[in-house]
């Protein structure tokens, strides 16, 4: 599940992308941490850390739009790709974490990837 929702942050980034390609030219380097996150998610699927990946990806570009000012300044752009890119990247990446961690706290270790291991 974890997956899923970093899934959703990239379809986010990529809808910004579209409505604005010259402020992420050549690409949104967003993407590459996402799933960066993502990878290191799959490939520690055994381990019940492994979600901390995207809890911490989530959390961090998360806390840093805010800190920085551009996650509101986005949301307020009047672009409406822009804004709804935002919000979808937002919704995946709050997702990550808030499932990140109850798939790490979960006995049953549900929501991983997933799959219960």
């Amino acid at each position: 599940m974890v997956l899923g929702a970093l899934g959703v942050a990239v379809v986010g980034l990529l809808i910004q992308f579209a409505g604005d390609p010259a402020k992420f030219w050549p690409f949104p380097p967003g993407i590459y941490f996402v799933l960066g996150a993502a990878l290191v998610v799959w490939l520690m699927q055994r381990w019940r850390v492994a979600p901390l990946a995207g809890i911490l990806i989530g959390a961090w570009i998360t806390f840093g739009g805010v800190v920085r000012g551009e996650l509101l300044s986005n949301l307020a752009s009047g672009g409406l790709l822009t804004v709804l890119g935002n919000l979808v990247m937002e919704a995946g990446l709050l997702g990550a974490v808030v499932i990140g961690i109850a798939a790490i706290v979960s006995p049953d270790r549900v929501g991983a990837t997933g799959a219960g291991s």
